[in-house]
This record gives C-alpha cells, sequence and structure tokens, in this order.
C-alpha cells in the first residue's frame, strides 16, 4: 500500500510540474516552506530620534518709561494750531461769498431790461420779392391800399408782433435781431421792399420805397412799387 501511494504521490508532483512547466514556472516551491520577512508596523517617525527643541535666551534690556509731559506738551500746540485753521477758516469763507454775491449784484444792475413800444410788422411774399410794411398806426384808408397791394400778385401773409408772449423774450436788446430772423426766413433769393422806414431794423439789403401814406398823397410814387413786383 505504500508503494502505491508514493507512486501516486509522485506521478501527481510531476503532472503539477508539467502544468508549471507548461505555465512557464520552472522552479515551484510549497506555500509552507517559502522564507517570508516579518516587516514591523512601526513607521519611520516612531523610530526617529525626538528633536530637541533650542530656544534661545531672551536679553533683558532695561526699560525705559517716557513721561506723560511730553504728551502733555504737544497737546497744546497741536490745539492751538487747529484753532488757528479753524479761525482763518471761519475768516475767508465770508469774504468770498460776500464778493461772489457782490459781483452778481452788479453785473444785474449793469444790464437793465429795456422796454420798447409794442409794434406790428406784415409782410406779403411774392414769388419775386417780399414787400413789408410797419402795420401799427395804419388808418383805413392806409389799410386798404395795403389790401390791393395784397391782390396784385399772389403771395403769403406774415407778421411779427412785439412785444412776444414770453417774459424772458421782451428784453429791447434782441428786437433787432428777431426782425433780422422774421426777414430772413422769408428772403432766400428774393428782393425785400420796405414801404417806408421801419423802426429798429438794421437790415442792410433792403429797398426802401414811399410809405402808404406818401403813396396816397402822390400816386404816382406807386410806379416805383410796380416796377419792383414785375
Amino acid at each position: 500500500m505504500n508503494t502505491s501511494t508514493d507512486v501516486m504521490n509522485v506521478n501527481m508532483v510531476e503532472h503539477q510540474r508539467s502544468l508549471l512547466a507548461v505555465l512557464g514556472i520552472d522552479v515551484w516551491m510549497p506555500k509552507v516552506n517559502a522564507p517570508v520577512r516579518n516587516y514591523s508596523a512601526s513607521l519611520y517617525r516612531d523610530q526617529a530620534a525626538l528633536e530637541t527643541a533650542y530656544v534661545e535666551p531672551i536679553q533683558s534690556f532695561d526699560t525705559v518709561l517716557v513721561p506723560d509731559s511730553t504728551q502733555t506738551s504737544l497737546q497744546p500746540q497741536q490745539a492751538s494750531a487747529s484753532a488757528e485753521v479753524t479761525l482763518v477758516r471761519e475768516q475767508v469763507q465770508p469774504h468770498a461769498v460776500e464778493q461772489k454775491v457782490a459781483q452778481v449784484t452788479v453785473y444785474d444792475d449793469a444790464r437793465p431790461v429795456i422796454h420798447i413800444d409794442a409794434f406790428e410788422l406784415q409782410a406779403w411774399c411774392t414769388e419775386r420779392c417780399i414787400i413789408v410794411v410797419d402795420s401799427t398806426d395804419l388808418n383805413a384808408a392806409q389799410s386798404q391800399l395795403w389790401r390791393n397791394i395784397q391782390r396784385a400778385q399772389t403771395g403769403h401773409f406774415f407778421d411779427l408782433k412785439w412785444p412776444f408772449p414770453l417774459a424772458l423774450l421782451q428784453d429791447g436788446r434782441g428786437v433787432q435781431v428777431y426782425i433780422q430772423g422774421f426777414l430772413d426766413a422769408m428772403r432766400g433769393e428774393k428782393k425785400i421792399i420796405s414801404l417806408g422806414q421801419i423802426k429798429h431794423c438794421q437790415y442792410t439789403d433792403v429797398v426802401v420805397l414811399a410809405s402808404l401814406s406818401e403813396m396816397l398823397d402822390q400816386p404816382l410814387l406807386k410806379r416805383d412799387l410796380w416796377a419792383l413786383m414785375r
């Protein structure tokens, strides 16, 4: 029995070796006979020697206390300086404000509002010319002649009334500018014909003819107007 058992064991071992050879293992050693190295579970920090901390000794110095007298001596100087600053500010600011107010009041007094009596300008704008009349004080005969002139040629009626409804635009300094703007808005390249003198008008390129009253007194004066209208 022992002989057969040994033969079986040998055959088993040879079979295992043949299998291991196929797997590429030349030497096989049982796990029981394999040498095992025991490693300690302790870490390097546990094995390292404890480092001793070196504390440099502190040198002792004799402390010198500054007396409070220096601080108290500085405080009056600071207080006096701040008092001087406040006094200077209080003295300068009122004078500056008074000077500004005085300048504004002087500027307002130097430019008083100029009052101009009310007037009205009427204009008849035709294809070739613009006829302007001061219609403030026209009587019935003059108004009729003015309407006849308008009927002579087709045109458009315009008028300018002074003063303007807005209080800001009632200063007489701007009346000349308003009249010039009134004429420029209609002119283009047309002639401007004035029947009589127009007050407050400084337009240089204006042809001044006889007034309506002069045409009524001397009807031949109308010829100059008819010639310019053609």
